[in-house]
């Protein structure tokens, strides 16, 4: 592939292109807006789609990969497989509450932002099995705090911190994003399809077992 046969106006484009998904590992054909209150198509999808053959190879030359899966509507880059030692489900180790190796990029999932990614993937599962009319999904907060006592997967309540951070990084890498703030009825979110990328059907039970068996303290992860 010859990138001299970009343009200039490509050439920039490309070069914004490689940075968000340097920085936030997914791209979603349709995303949220605001300002409509629905999901509208993202012309930043669009653009990837029209640079694919030319994202393709230069991933290539940095060991990565660059992949479109239209049938979810997800553009997203990844790296090679990290061999995960089977004792030790995701290389999360059990006096090691505070990390895990489920990557997004460059950035290491804490404990409490794998929780909530599970939980979001599980009820993403169970509504995708109801009504499977799209590939977006909205959930209330409530429901998460409510599976969390369910497979008793925290001993305390997180701080307000720690709770934010993890959902902002889950919001930073687009796999989740909210719609609407209701202190009393639960927040709600839109899930977006590149969970089932990142977190794989049968990676779901594993996780369970393991983050219930160790159910540390997490209120005061940053």
């Amino acid at each position: 592939m010859n990138f001299g046969t970009l343009s200039e106006l490509e050439r920039e484009e490309f070069s914004r292109c490689v940075k968000r998904l340097l920085n936030q590992t997914f791209e979603n054909e349709r995303i949220y807006d605001q300002e409509k209150g629905r999901p509208v198509v993202n012309q930043n999808y669009r653009k990837l789609e029209s640079l694919e053959p030319y994202l393709i190879e230069y991933f290539k030359l940095i060991d990565m990969s660059f992949v479109i899966n239209r049938n979810r509507g997800v553009a997203y880059i990844e790296g090679k497989e990290i061999e995960k030692p089977s004792k030790e489900p995701f290389g999360l180790k059990a006096q090691d509450s505070q990390r895990s190796p489920l990557s997004l990029k460059t950035t290491t999932l804490t404990r409490l932002s794998t929780i909530y990614l599970l939980l979001f993937r599980l009820i993403y599962e169970e509504t995708q099995k109801e009504a499977s009319i799209d590939n977006i999904v909205y959930v209330n907060f409530n429901d998460i705090n409510e599976k969390i006592g369910t497979f008793q997967l925290l001993k305390d309540l997180p701080s307000a911190k720690a709770n934010q951070d993890a959902i902002s990084l889950l919001i930073r890498h687009q796999i989740i994003k909210k719609v609407t703030r209701d202190l009393v009825n639960g927040d709600i979110y839109i899930v977006y399809p590149s969970i089932s990328i990142l977190l794989k059907d049968q990676d779901i039970k594993v996780m369970i077992e393991f983050l219930g068996g160790n159910n540390s303290d997490t209120s005061e992860e940053s």
